[in-house]
């Protein structure tokens, strides 16, 4: 009965025996490139005729005039489905945090800026090992053949910050923008490993159960590069490339039983057993802006992200060398509308974004399926200050998020 329950977990488990953070904590990752509220509420659409989106396209940061200041704060709605000894129930591990804060700088022709991002910190329900062994780890012997199976990372801890400088100038129609950004991400997940042998002689199968410790603690070093175009005083065209690092994540393993009770004690000490690189999608953009009239604006992106490469880490938590993970690169596509009252210094706005599914796995993982946005916000004037305020309302529930913003100096 055992082995039985044991291959059944193996097959349940198929998607979180691959490597990504996503697939050991059973959720879907928010993008986290800093953004400003009026882009949230826009679908996500960068607006090039006027808004400043330094982090997202640094060619944007030219259309400052005046010394500017910015502060956002996030509720964020992350959840990630855990596995009970009778079925899977969803958790929410998102929370609310200050989650950007930018100043800029204007000069002659152009504008020097820095931002700061941080992701609401992500933790799961569960704790960590709270003892551990003295006597040497061993790993599970492979005689004939081994099998493997584990279930999702119920103790997950998951924090990512962003710095960033970025300096635009302007030519005639045309504006230009790089930056260098600092990604710090900190993450560490620990889940429990089943290795079923098949000995030279009978009985057919003996288990031994693992701890599994995961982790990163790191910074890399990445471009943002973007260009703008105004083709006419109401229309605008941009484009933009945001780089993504790479971080070194180790594994380590100690032995425990295989009582479910006693998965938390590490029966021998924890050695280290493999390294591997974590790597961050990167993307490409291109939108547009177009100014119907001095009260209707409309903007619309494409976003093209490359999770492919999250595929290429050769170590995995099964003990070899196994396939390329099925993650592939996805065009997001996002369009939002702006219209300014007449009678009160108030801008609604409303939009929509279309994120489709990044890894062949339709409908049984988060990160299986195609998610639709829609969005909702508005912009309250006071003299230099504005107030903004946005909605992202996902289907997938576990991406919901609402954003506010103080903007001073416009």
């Amino acid at each position: 009965m055992r082995t039985a329950q044991l291959l059944l977990l193996a097959l349940l488990s198929t998607a979180a025996s691959a490597q990504t953070f996503e697939q050991l904590g059973f959720l879907r990752l928010n993008d986290t490139t800093p953004r400003s509220t009026r882009a949230v509420a826009l679908g996500g659409a960068s607006d090039p005729l006027g808004d400043v989106d330094m982090a997202a396209n640094p060619a944007t940061l030219a259309s400052v005039k005046r010394p500017l200041f910015l502060v956002e704060g996030v509720r964020s709605s992350i959840g990630a489905v855990y596995e009970d000894p009778v079925a899977q129930r969803w958790v929410w591990l998102g929370g609310t945090s200050l989650s950007h804060a930018a100043v800029a700088l204007p000069f002659r022709g152009g504008a020097i800026g820095g931002y700061y991002a941080s992701e609401p910190r992500l933790r799961g329900l569960d704790p960590g090992a709270t003892s551990f062994g003295t006597t040497t780890y061993f790993p599970a012997p492979c005689i004939v053949s081994c099998f493997y199976s584990l279930g999702n990372a119920t103790a997950l801890d998951r924090r990512e910050r962003r710095y960033g400088v970025t300096v635009a100038g302007e030519r005639g129609a045309f504006a230009f923008g790089a930056g260098v950004e600092v990604q710090r991400v900190e993450e560490s997940a620990e889940l429990v490993r089943f290795t079923l042998s098949t000995p030279l002689a009978p009985p057919a199968l003996t288990s031994r159960a693992e701890r599994l410790f995961r982790g990163v603690d790191g910074r890399a070093v990445v471009p943002n590069v973007g260009v703008r175009w105004r083709v006419s005083p109401r229309l605008a065209v941009a484009a933009a490339y945001n780089g993504a690092g790479s971080f070194t994540r180790t594994t380590r393993a100690c032995n425990v039983a295989e009582a479910r009770a006693e998965w938390l004690t590490c029966t021998s000490s924890v050695m280290p057993i493999g390294s591997s690189v974590e790597r961050l999608p990167n993307a490409i953009r291109a939108g547009a802006a177009f100014a119907v009239s001095d009260r209707l604006r409309l903007a619309a992106e494409a976003v093209r992200r490359n999770y492919s490469k999250l595929a290429n880490d050769a170590y995995t938590l099964l003990g070899g060398y196994g396939d390329r993970l099925p993650y592939y690169d996805v065009t997001e596509l996002h369009a939002g509308v702006e219209y300014k009252l007449a009678s009160l210094p108030v801008a609604l706005r409303a939009g929509w974004w279309h994120d489709p599914a990044h890894y062949n796995a339709v409908g049984l993982t988060p990160f299986g399926q195609t998610v639709r946005h829609t969005t909702f916000g508005a912009g309250i004037g006071s003299g230099a200050t504005r107030l903004d305020l946005a909605y992202d309302y996902a289907s997938l529930a576990m991406q919901r998020r609402a954003v506010v913003g103080l903007t001073f100096g416009l």
